[in-house]
């Protein structure tokens, strides 16, 4: 690659990220339904037809947009999987689930999502498949490899990880969903042990049970 082809590419990925910051403002502003592309287009200083060069359909903006929120925090495979303890992988998931949720804007987005779910349902079900049902095949992989560690029984993953992510949801999620200045709570690990307790009491393997109890 030439030094010219790689200046080009970097001006195209500094455009490719002003689209996107340009877009999150306007979304988050104005909801999907309200947010133009010419108005995307104008902010990010490209042309209406280099930004649908970028992106084919303001769906696939709104998409992208909310897919990166869901990946912009520290991911689970940081931790040494083979080696910690599933304690400490449920503590990290409830870390990283809230800063997705508030940092990285996802609770905003899933507000414009329901808003407009009835007036845009392609769009609410475009998002439960791209982010939320990604979410779950996330933590299920995880499941799987303590399943095969011996840390948990074999049991139904795919439930478990709804399971899981439903328990979190109820205390973290839905309240700030309904409540933009909602901050997590002192005690939240301690209600993220709670959580793990019960989850442990249904699908540990016997042996870490019973470490669990010693």
């Amino acid at each position: 690659m030439t030094m010219e082809q790689v200046s080009q590419r970097s001006v195209t990925d500094m455009k490719h990220a002003d689209v996107l910051k340009a877009a999150l403002t306007h979304f988050l502003k104005h909801g999907y339904t309200g947010a133009a592309m010419a108005d995307i287009a104008r902010d990010a200083d490209v042309s209406t037809a280099t930004l649908y060069k970028y992106f084919r359909s303001k769906k696939e903006l709104f998409t992208t947009i909310a897919m990166n929120a869901a990946h912009a925090v520290r991911d689970l495979d940081e931790l040494t999987l083979e080696k910690a303890p599933p304690e400490e992988i449920f503590s990290h998931l409830l870390l990283i689930y809230w800063e997705a949720q508030q940092e990285g804007h996802v609770n905003d987005l899933m507000r414009i999502v329901i808003a407009e779910s009835r007036s845009s349902p392609d769009i609410a079900r475009t998002i439960f498949k791209s982010v939320v049902e990604m979410r779950y095949r996330g933590i299920k992989k995880h499941l799987d490899l303590m399943v095969e560690r011996g840390v948990l029984k074999p049991h139904d993953t795919n439930l478990g990880a709804r399971l899981a992510i439903g328990m979190l949801r109820e205390v973290f999620v839905w309240p700030a969903m309904f409540d933009p200045e909602f901050r997590i709570p002192p005690d939240a690990l301690d209600q993220a042990r709670e959580a793990y307790n019960v989850y442990m009491a249904c699908f540990a393997a016997e042996e870490a049970q019973e470490a669990q109890l010693a």
